[in-house]
Formats: structure tokens, C-alpha cells, sequence
């Protein structure tokens, strides 16, 4: 018995509205601004970084890819940074109809730069996972090339296990 998308939405909004819910505690109860949590392509270095660096055990930051949905269940294309058994890597998520539709793409251009794609399963959803090399490189180039996002577009990022202190100081 497979999660339908829609299960998967709910979970993502449910994880994104707890990590604002945990960041506003942290701040004494500080509004965020709504650029609080996004990023754009130059932001890859640092949150490749903040993922590497965690010391907790589940850590993941989801790129939530600009994306006009043709249909309510097309899914948002994500791709992320996770800790796998302390081993960081690139996975590209394959529930979205976009990154189902590019899934080839994005192999082409993995394979291209020597690296292995290799396919996981985690709770019933799909995806390939790559690690080792230049994986900030792979993912600006994937979120450039294989999604068409510009360099100060600005994408919305779910993060868990991550020291959000790094990637959104206080001003």
C-alpha cells in the first residue's frame, strides 16, 4: 500500500509548518519574514554544508522547485541533500510529475560527471540517490539545467536535523 501524493503533500506542509513552528521558538518568538526560508542557487554551498556538518541522525534539506502545476496532483519537484548513515548525498525525489518527466535528464547529467545513480526506496517513495564528488556542483547544475531555475530565482527549502542558525541568521 503506496503513499498517493496527496499524502505526500500533507506530510511536506506538516514538516514545513513545524520547522517554522521550531524557528520561532528559537527566536523568542520572532515573526519570520517569508524569505526566511528560501534560498536560491547561490545558497547550495551553504546548505550542502549544514547537512554535512549535522550531528543529528535524520537530516534532510528539500529544494522545493518553482513549478506551475498543470493539475492539483502534479506534486512540487524537489530535489535534496540528506544524511544517509552519515554519508551525505544528492537525491532526486521521484513523486512529482516533474521530476518523473526529467528523471532522464538528470541521469544523463549525473553519468555525465562520473557519477553512479543509484535507486532507493524510503517509506514507499522512489528516488535515486548520488554521492561522492562535487555534489553542490551536481545540484546547482540539476537545478539549473534539468529544472530551468535562474540564478536568483528563489526556491523554498524544508529542513530537518539542520542548525537553522547557519542558513538563516538573525539580522
Amino acid at each position: 500500500m503506496g503513499l498517493n501524493v496527496d499524502m505526500i503533500l500533507a506530510v511536506l506542509a506538516v514538516v514545513a509548518l513545524s520547522v517554522y513552528l521550531i524557528y520561532r521558538v528559537r527566536n523568542g518568538g520572532r515573526s519570520l519574514d517569508a524569505k526566511d526560508l528560501v534560498v536560491t542557487v547561490e545558497d547550495v554551498v551553504r546548505v550542502h554544508d549544514a547537512v554535512r556538518d549535522s550531528t543529528n541522525t535524520d537530516v534532510f534539506a528539500v529544494f522545493l522547485i518553482p513549478y506551475n502545476q498543470a493539475q492539483k496532483n502534479d506534486g512540487i519537484p524537489t530535489v535534496e541533500f540528506s544524511l544517509e548513515n552519515g554519508v551525505i548525498g544528492l537525491d532526486y525525489v521521484l513523486l512529482s510529475k516533474e521530476n518523473l518527466a526529467k528523471q532522464k535528464v538528470f541521469v544523463d547529467l549525473a553519468t555525465s560527471h562520473g557519477y553512479e545513480v543509484v535507486s532507493h526506496t524510503l517509506a514507499d517513495v522512489p528516488y535515486l540517490r548520488v554521492v561522492g564528488g562535487d555534489l553542490p556542483n551536481l545540484m546547482r547544475e540539476t537545478l539549473l539545467y534539468v529544472f530551468g531555475v535562474g540564478l536568483d530565482d528563489e526556491m523554498g527549502i524544508v529542513l530537518e536535523g539542520v542548525d537553522h542558525a547557519k542558513l538563516f541568521p538573525m539580522r
